[in-house]
């Protein structure tokens, strides 16, 4: 019968805060990002005036004065709302993607699938949120005659 051996291993040596930092600048050297942040950094007073000369201009004042709009629509959604259409819209591209390259739908097939309770559901609020832009943009003039049907129906 063999005789049972005993013997206690000794853990692997905890690495030194040096040895991570050596890790570390090796694997950004190997992945060129090291090289790359030398580059910005050697550039960076240029790329910044260049970033400061932009938003200052009317385009820049342009574009923080949408971001910020975009902000606050954002805020005024609940993110729960805003995932389930950002899911949506995910799966939705996946699937329109798989469509590429193969003979389109018939009109019977775009009929078939317009009877779908979720396109429906889909396609009234993308009209509500049009008519709302709409009358965002002055479009909407009851004084004009126009009905206030699809909202008021839905």
């Amino acid at each position: 019968m063999a005789e049972e051996l005993s013997y206690t291993t000794e853990p692997a040596p905890k690495p030194t805060a040096r040895d991570e930092l050596e890790g570390l600048i090796e694997t950004l050297s190997e992945s060129g990002t090291l090289r790359a942040l030398q580059g910005f950094t050697g550039q960076f007073a240029g790329v910044s005036g260049a970033a400061l000369e932009h938003l200052t201009g009317p385009a820049g004042r342009r574009l923080i004065g949408s971001v910020a709009l975009l902000a606050e629509v954002l805020s005024n959604v609940p993110a729960e709302k805003l995932e389930g259409v950002a899911s949506g819209f995910g799966k939705g591209t996946e699937r329109a993607s798989e469509m590429l390259g193969k003979e389109p739908p018939g009109t019977l097939q775009v009929l078939k699938l317009a009877r779908d309770p979720d396109v429906r559901r889909a396609m009234a609020s993308i009209l509500i949120i049009l008519k709302s832009i709409g009358e965002g943009l002055g479009e909407g003039d009851r004084s004009r005659g126009q009905q206030d049907g699809i909202a008021t129906s839905l």
